[in-house]
């Protein structure tokens, strides 16, 4: 459970590693699809607040696809963020009862999770959980704080920043309404091993070294995508399929991670709980 928590939340924060470059669509090109779907890149990370629904589909972790749900609202500067995920289906994967649904607030590279189950299997548990993804990380040999360097974010737009490192085979699909938002649909293969390539000359090496590792981990090196780009030049929904990935010691599958975006502008109100409210994923962990 601990690897398939790391691998979600690399999912989640590696993608901000090509933020760092990336030119606007020059004039006269905005029509070409690799141009648009840079554009369209670009001008989405630049919205300060939106709301976010997210499905993450599992296929070989058990004998049923796992999927789950979220929706949430998320700020950019600073970083915040709140979600609600139904993980009914990983817990009943993992061999236990249901999960249910788990509140998340998000500070940064810190996240607090509350769920319910666990204080029903022990009621002296405060009602919070605290994950701090950087130690995470780097119990397995990553540094999420230092990938973040090249990133502005730890919400779900952070995966747009996987467009930056599209191979060359961008294509058109058609258009498509989304939440009743007429958008074009694009289509493109994300190489793992170009992420590095949009970052600042003197950092490049470091990030090179931290996505082998997770090429490694994860056993992915393509990433195929699917992007809704509506005519403001915004995206409003993206699907990146991870084919083929080490989900748990043994198991391999696909995972599908969908992810739309709305209501841009919106005002955030997100606050991490009173200190006397939370325990740390360590202190847990002793206690078994």
């Amino acid at each position: 459970m601990r690897r398939l928590v790391l691998l979600l939340a690399l999912g989640l924060t590696l993608a901000p590693a090509a933020c760092g470059g990336g030119d606007e669509a020059p004039p006269g090109e905005a029509e070409a699809p690799d141009s648009a779907v840079l554009a369209a890149a670009t001008a989405t990370e630049r919205a300060d607040s939106y709301r976010a629904d997210m499905t993450i589909r599992m296929e070989g972790l058990a004998a049923e696809p796992v999927t789950m749900s979220a929706e949430g609202i998320f700020q950019r500067r600073p970083i915040l963020g709140r979600m609600t995920m139904d993980m009914s289906d990983l817990g009943a994967a993992a061999g236990g009862g249901g999960l249910g649904e788990v509140d998340i607030v998000m500070d940064g590279l810190v996240f607090y999770m509350r769920m319910p189950f666990l204080r029903q299997l022990d009621p002296s548990l405060k009602p919070w959980i605290r994950f701090d993804l950087a130690e995470i990380g780097k119990q397995q040999g990553f540094d999420l704080g230092q990938l973040m360097q090249f990133g502005t974010q730890t919400d779900p737009a952070q995966a747009l920043a996987y467009l930056r490192a599209a191979s060359d085979d961008v294509e058109t699909v058609g258009s498509e309404e989304v939440r009743g938002v007429e958008t074009t649909r694009y289509r493109m293969t994300v190489e793992l091993a170009r992420v590095p390539d949009a970052a600042p000359p003197g950092q490049r090496e470091a990030l090179r070294a931290q996505v082998q590792q997770l090429r490694e981990l994860s056993g992915i090196d393509e990433v195929p995508t699917d992007v809704w780009v509506d005519e403001d030049g915004l995206v409003r929904r993206q699907r990146l399929l991870y084919r083929d990935m080490r989900l748990a010691p043994g198991r391999e599958g696909d995972m599908t991670m969908t992810m739309e975006l709305y209501d841009f502008g919106v005002d955030v109100d997100v606050e991490p709980p009173p200190a006397g409210q939370v325990t740390d994923i360590a202190t847990l962990l002793e206690r078994g």
